[in-house]
């Protein structure tokens, strides 16, 4: 019987330990208790409390970028995407500590860019090279870089588009 049998779902769900694992392991200087220390980390953590706050009064994009910077709003948006501020606003908005929220979401976007990866390569590949792929995605050197020396989190969250938007190019059309 062979190792990895592609019929079998349980291989998919070994991959998906295994990816979770590689975003663990990748997040491990976050787990006992480093905080990112990038010189972009500030921004995100101000613009996490800010799009929460704005948030929580119901003000959404494009308006939002007025309540940065005390009230005299800022062109920051045209630097920071809107969408990985809101991302970083959800934990905010459970209570969550920013910079534990963001480092929680961290690790979420390392997988997730793993995970993007493995489902566009195994709809049509087998297992292991899916995974093998994934994994090389997700410990590439800067990938690793990106993180811990510039904390530049919106392109850390970039790098779950690309597989994802390959895979919607080479799905076949339905009808």
């Amino acid at each position: 019987m062979p190792l990895f049998d592609n019929d079998r779902p349980l291989n998919d769900r070994a991959a998906l330990l295994v990816l979770a694992s590689v975003a663990l392991r990748a997040a491990l200087p976050l787990l006992i208790g480093r905080a990112l220390g990038g010189q972009d980390i500030v921004n995100y953590l101000i613009h996490a409390q800010q799009t929460a706050t704005n948030l929580r009064e119901l003000t959404i994009f494009p308006s939002w970028g007025g309540g940065y910077n005390g009230g005299f709003g800022s062109p920051v948006l045209l630097f920071f995407p809107p969408l990985t501020s809101v991302i970083h606003a959800i934990p905010v908005l459970l209570g969550i500590p920013v910079m534990t929220g963001v480092s929680l979401l961290v690790i979420l976007g390392h997988f997730f860019s793993g995970l993007s990866v493995f489902g566009w390569l195994r709809s049509n590949r087998a297992v292991v090279p899916a995974l093998a792929a994934a994994v090389v995605y997700m410990v590439a050197p800067y990938r690793l870089i990106d993180i811990y020396l510039r904390s530049a989190l919106a392109e850390h969250w970039a790098f779950v588009w690309p597989p994802l938007i390959l895979w919607a190019s080479s799905s076949p059309r339905i009808g």
